[in-house]
């Protein structure tokens, strides 16, 4: 056979399989193929907020990460994305269904064991990039990642699908702190504070403050919180990450704004 043409049919075959190899759709969204406006557009939700959101529709309680929600350490695959690009979704159906009522075909699905979960879960992953936790063979969470074929364009970041599990159970306590400044700051000042914990979770937490505006990054672990205004006040700092269950992990912080 003629080498271009050999060259033309490899190329025409590896076409077939990247389309055959389909990303696994939550209502129509799917990791790395698509953007909030997308999210917008068919659930209608998120459109305030660009790095991450968390929702709750009739059956399902719902947290989106985006591409301008990543940390600092994943700047290479923010880089590689459009703008708003869909990197991963958890659901927790508010139903808890049997691990049947999925209709999902066994042999796809391979089991994992993250060493955070309960011993009464037990996690699958699918070969198209769905992870599923259950317990007592009921879907506690599912959790939409990039498939195999996508994943290279977040190098490392989809390795381990079991840390996309929100789950604490496994050895509490837990800590979590925020990097709130211990002097007084300029009225107008517009601060970044990030929050850290000794758990291993890809989603942020649930910030909120008393006075003052979250202008950027709610749901994800780093935020920018405007301060215009407040001259002489002290803003209470509050951070809440939930595991879907009954388990959180929660702080807080003062902030002094100084007199004008």
């Amino acid at each position: 056979m003629n080498r271009y043409l050999r060259a033309i049919l490899v190329a025409f075959s590896l076409l077939l399989a990247a389309q055959g190899c389909l990303a696994k759709e939550w209502r129509g969204i799917a990791p790395l193929r698509s953007t909030r406006a997308d999210v917008v557009r068919l659930i209608k939700q998120c459109s305030d907020q660009i790095e991450a959101c968390a929702f709750s529709l009739a059956q399902e309680e719902v947290y989106i990460l985006f591409s301008g929600g990543l940390s600092e350490k994943e700047e290479e695959c923010a880089r590689r994305l459009p703008p708003e690009t869909v990197v991963f979704i958890q659901v927790w159906p508010k139903s808890k269904p049997p691990l049947n009522d999925l209709h999902l075909d066994k042999k796809n699905l391979k089991a994992i064991e993250p060493s955070r979960l309960h011993w009464t879960h037990k996690a699958f992953l699918a070969k198209d990039g769905l992870v599923i936790d259950t317990s007592r063979g009921k879907v506690i969470q599912l959790v939409y990642i990039a498939n195999p074929w996508d994943a290279p364009l977040c190098p490392g970041y989809f390795e381990e699908p079991g840390l996309f599990i929100q789950s604490f159970r496994a050895h509490p306590p837990f800590s979590m702190s925020i990097n709130c400044p211990t002097d007084a700051v300029r009225p107008g000042t517009r601060l970044v504070l990030r929050s850290s914990a000794d758990i291993d979770s890809k989603r942020g937490p649930t910030w909120t403050v008393n006075a003052g505006r979250i202008i950027g990054g709610q749901h994800t672990n780093k935020i920018t919180l405007d301060t215009a205004g407040l001259a002489d006040r002290i803003i209470l700092v509050s951070a809440k990450l939930s595991d879907g269950f009954s388990y959180y992990l929660s702080t807080s912080c003062k902030i002094a704004i100084a007199p004008k």
